[in-house]
């Protein structure tokens, strides 16, 4: 008796007091408002385990293997801050705590999320990931570049994280029709910040979307996969389709898109490999170069957290193209631009093995999930969780409250005491 007595208390206390949980969520994708440099997600944050702590509730459980690896992983990323050797650009203790600090914070969100979702009604959060993405959506075609809060593909990363979520609310709310204004919207948006790899993800998980939430549409697929798709490839077998046709229809698709956005329409009327010259790309492949290097010196506790940008190695430029004119010392201060590739040289082998595994167990999970369609709820958080995955090899996405947010989220599925609603 007592014991439900406590768990009644609990769940009234979330309830009452989710107004914290929304806003935190909404500030995490919305990053308008920082206080000291910190933002404001933060200070929510404390303040609402405070509230916790008060009324003798916890913060999160250790209630599933999943939980211990993300603090085994959390254990040796700690370790790798106090034991990492120096850098050829030293920085302050200061710097290297603060970041331990941040880290240690974001695991406990992921871990606060887990435990706890269940009690807290789904659709209001998911409310309030709808107002982000509009909101930032409008923040960012408008206001955006006389007051920056996003960089291009930063945005983009918010969009993708967080449609999925707010598809929840959307369906729920509106019409047909409202509904894809609202998509409508948010697509010129990932136009307007030119980010290729954010539109291609956006239609993916669009597909996805529209194939979880309607029966008929998945009964279709089935057709379309068995019968549309070899008759697509008979057709491209026998026709023979001019390369002067395809390059028409480029130059015509680029003229349309060019006032919204000229690098899509730069990158369709290029007639050789865009990779042979795209920046973006190329400092990709630098940066793997150089961690390659740091990997084959520092390989088990890696050079310390957020230090990649200050080592320097010595890079092959003659490797990457003569497109990138800048030189090495610029380019060795350039980010990792992708999360992995940070992860395990600024952490080394071992904290990545278990970030690593924690992603596995999850994308093993929400496959099942997929493929069997059992909760849309989790269906939708699954979706967005595999974006993550795929835009992590170009944007460093772990350094922030909403990926861990998601996380959080995303290990809450697998667990099938965990209902979200």
């Amino acid at each position: 008796m007592k014991k439900t007595m406590q768990i009644n208390k609990t769940e009234e206390l979330l309830k009452s007091n989710q107004k914290y949980l929304n806003w935190f969520v909404f500030f995490s994708l919305f990053p308008l408002i920082k206080i000291a440099g910190i933002s404001i997600t933060f200070f929510i944050f404390i303040a609402y385990c405070y509230i916790l702590i008060k009324n003798k509730i916890k913060i999160f459980k250790i209630e599933t293997k999943t939980d211990i690896i993300l603090l085994t992983f959390l254990f040796f990323l700690i370790l790798s801050s106090l034991f990492a050797e120096e850098t050829a650009r030293d920085r302050s203790y200061f710097s290297l705590f603060k970041l331990t600090i941040q880290y240690i914070y974001w695991v406990i969100v992921a871990l606060h999320i887990k435990t706890w979702i269940e009690k807290y009604d789904y659709l209001e959060i998911s409310k309030f990931v709808f107002y982000a993405v509009v909101v930032s959506t409008l923040y960012y075609i408008t206001i955006n570049r006389f007051y920056v809060v996003f960089y291009p593909n930063e945005f983009a990363f918010t969009i993708v994280l967080a449609l999925p979520l707010a598809f929840y609310y959307m369906i729920k709310k509106f019409s047909n029709t409202q509904l894809v204004l609202v998509i409508s919207f948010i697509l010129l948006g990932i136009f307007w910040s030119e980010s290729r790899t954010g539109l291609a993800l956006v239609l993916f998980e669009l597909v996805l979307l529209i194939y979880i939430n309607n029966s008929k549409v998945r009964i279709v697929s089935v057709f379309f996969i068995l019968l549309v798709v070899p008759l697509v490839y008979l057709t491209y077998s026998i026709v023979d389709l001019q390369k002067e046709d395809i390059k028409n229809i480029k130059y015509e698709i680029s003229d349309i898109v060019e006032d919204i956005s000229p690098k899509f329409a730069y990158t369709l009327r290029l007639e050789q490999n865009v990779l042979e010259r795209d920046k973006s790309f190329l400092i990709r492949k630098l940066m793997i170069q150089k961690g390659e290097q740091i990997f084959e010196e520092h390989p088990f506790l890696g050079i310390g957290i957020g230090n990649f940008t200050y080592y320097s190695v010595d890079l092959d430029m003659t490797q990457a193209s003569h497109w990138l004119k800048r030189g090495e010392e610029r380019y060795n201060k350039v980010s990792s631009q992708n999360t992995y590739l940070k992860i395990i040289t600024e952490t080394g082998i071992i904290t990545s093995f278990f970030l690593l595994l924690i992603f596995i167990i999850l994308i093993i999970y929400g496959l099942k999930y997929l493929i069997v369609i059992k909760d849309q709820v989790k269906l939708f958080i699954f979706v967005s969780f595999l974006s993550l995955i795929i835009y992590g090899f170009i944007l460093v996405t772990i350094q922030g409250a909403k990926f861990w947010i998601l996380l959080g989220l995303t290990m809450a599925i697998i667990d099938n005491k965990k209902e979200i609603t």
